[in-house]
């Protein structure tokens, strides 16, 4: 083992920044960090804020027990095989308990420098905004060296116990539904999870697997929506302003109604909360005969917007509701043409780092390690996409049975392009549940800037891109989504500090994800109880707020 963690990090050498001397100042009995490493014939150097070195192997293990360490936002970025960094300036996290990080087979985004790993377990982490202390115990050091935490830790909250309950619900939701597969997280309110697969990913019968990556589909919404939002938090983008500002006069033109070209004013607080004045693409049955002309040619998103420009405003912008993709992916345009870098680069560096959620990705430029589950489609949907044209050379191989069809026979060019930043991301559960929290509970975005994310749409409970429900007695943040294939949703109850995050490879169902999820959240309610968490009196009576078009039936958006 080549200098795990070298004499440099302990003797606080002089060129150490100020944040790591103030982490080594309060050294204490609080934590301790032990990193085993087996070394293969592939090197990947680490160093740690350019002081220390040290080297894994493409299969190595490294465990972290009982580290905290606070004052920001801690990265890991990497140019494989040369120079990986693990950065601990400008720190905001706190982990507590283990994390356990197996790599296997580690590949690298070399234009953006951020390690992913195909294979990972990450158990316990907490991540919480408060003051904290690093020690560390070097490789060879006995065990009984290493400083002690002054208290025993509690258990975690997710325990066999509770994964059994989901478990059972999760099978018979799929028994009563007919989806073939299903993937859930949930997350605890002391960073720990649940994470919990039943049923199949394809028709050969291959066991659906937590390690699986779900099409989210409009859950990718929210997610763009924090985006453009913390570059409002960052001045970069004011969110009363004409999109033209950010895209140039010349960016669309002919959004006319009753004479008026209406480009010029669409504004950005209306490309996020639908008061765009767009139609829905995934409504159109005219959209469905152009993509499946195309197939195997992926949508770029300018043809999305030219879409909607063509179709023309609902409305006049501004003045009603109307739920549509468009918007989202006119903010994705946005968001590139601010900062300069594309929407999936984005991605990470404003969500997925700071979230701890490296299993998510925004195709098409970027795409999971391993293919998304195999896509049913049922009932009436199924119908419809049968009679399109461009499916006709794969409609053998792909009808299951007179109700059913698998879309992960032919092209999957249109599928996996056409949402981008308003319905593609591919997301393991667990990375989405944590993605989730982030958003909401300050890891991401202060908490003016969420007050406004929390900002209602005319006449709706719906925001800038996130829906505002009262489930089981308790106000939520969340989305539904839905993409032929895949029916998926989240939430996250601020007053519970619980996410939870479900898909299954079949569209529509019934029951629906909203009911599943609100059995998984009276069963995480009862299990918080009965381990003396103090869970605040549910609040029976609905929100006093309007109703919105549903972002979580069964229709595909």
């Amino acid at each position: 083992m080549k200098n795990i963690i070298s004499s440099g990090l302990m003797k606080k050498k002089d060129k150490i920044n100020k944040i790591f001397k103030l982490l080594i100042i309060f050294i204490s009995l609080m934590s301790c960090i032990k990193i085993f490493s087996q070394i293969n014939s592939t090197e990947l150097p680490i160093n740690i804020n350019a002081e220390s070195t040290g080297y894994i192997g493409d299969q190595s293990t490294l465990t972290f027990e009982k580290i905290n360490i606070s004052q920001g936002d801690i990265s890991i970025y990497a140019d494989y095989g040369e120079s990986s960094k693990l950065d601990f300036e400008n720190s905001i996290w706190k982990f507590e308990g283990n994390i356990e990080i197996k790599i296997e087979n580690g590949s690298i985004n070399s234009d953006y420098a951020y390690i992913e790993f195909k294979k990972h377990r990450i158990k316990n982490v907490k991540i919480r905004g408060v003051p904290a202390t690093l020690s560390m115990t070097r490789e060879g050091e006995k065990e009984s060296d290493a400083k002690e935490p002054e208290e025993e830790s509690k258990p975690e909250l997710a325990n066999s116990q509770l994964e059994d309950k989901i478990t059972t619900n999760l099978n018979q939701w799929l028994e009563e539904n007919g989806a073939p597969g299903s993937a859930v997280s949930v997350l605890l309110p002391d960073g720990s999870q649940v994470n919990v697969a039943a049923g199949s990913r394809d028709r050969n019968g291959t066991p659906a697997s937590v390690d699986d990556y779900w099409r989210i589909a409009s859950i990718s919404k929210p997610i763009t929506s924090a985006i453009v939002l913390k570059l409002v938090q960052e001045g970069r983008i004011e969110i009363d302003e004409p999109v033209m500002t950010y895209l140039g006069a010349e960016w669309a033109q002919g959004y006319v109604l009753d004479g008026i070209d209406y480009a010029p004013l669409i504004t950005i607080r209306q490309i996020l909360d639908h008061t765009d004045g767009f139609h829905e693409y995934a409504f159109d049955p005219g959209f469905y005969l152009l993509a499946s002309s195309r197939l195997d040619v992926p949508f770029e998103p300018q043809e999305v917007v030219d879409w909607g420009f063509e179709r023309g405003p609902l409305f006049i912008p501004g003045t009603q509701y109307s739920y549509n993709t468009v918007g989202h992916v006119i903010a994705g345009l946005v968001i590139e043409s601010v900062t300069g870098k594309q929407a999936h680069e984005l991605l990470r560096e404003y969500i997925t780092i700071p979230a701890n959620a490296p299993d998510m990705y925004l195709p098409p430029k970027e795409f999971p390690p391993e293919m998304v589950p195999s896509m049913f489609v049922q009932g009436e949907l199924a119908a419809l996409i049968a009679l399109l044209p461009g499916l006709a050379p794969y409609l053998e191989d792909a009808r299951i049975s007179d109700e059913i069809i698998d879309l992960s026979v032919g092209p999957q060019e249109v599928l996996s392009s056409v949402g981008w930043t308003g319905g593609g991301i591919e997301s393991q559960m667990d990375d989405l549940a944590r993605v989730f929290k982030a958003m909401f509970d300050g890891t991401i975005l202060n908490q003016a800037t969420i007050d406004l994310f929390s900002e209602q749409a005319i006449g709706t409970s719906y925001a800038l891109g996130i829906q505002l429900s009262n489930r089981v007695g308790y106000r939520t943040f969340e989305h539904g989504g839905g993409v032929p294939g895949f029916r998926s949703h989240a939430r996250y109850f601020p007053d519970l500090d619980v996410a939870i995050a479900l898909s299954a490879n079949m569209i529509p169902v019934d029951p629906d994800v909203g009911s599943i999820a609100d059995e998984i959240s009276n069963i995480v309610i009862t299990h918080l109880k009965e381990n003396g968490l103090n869970v605040p009196e549910p609040n029976n009576a609905e929100l006093d707020l309007p109703p919105v078009e549903s972002t979580n039936t069964g229709e595909i958006g």
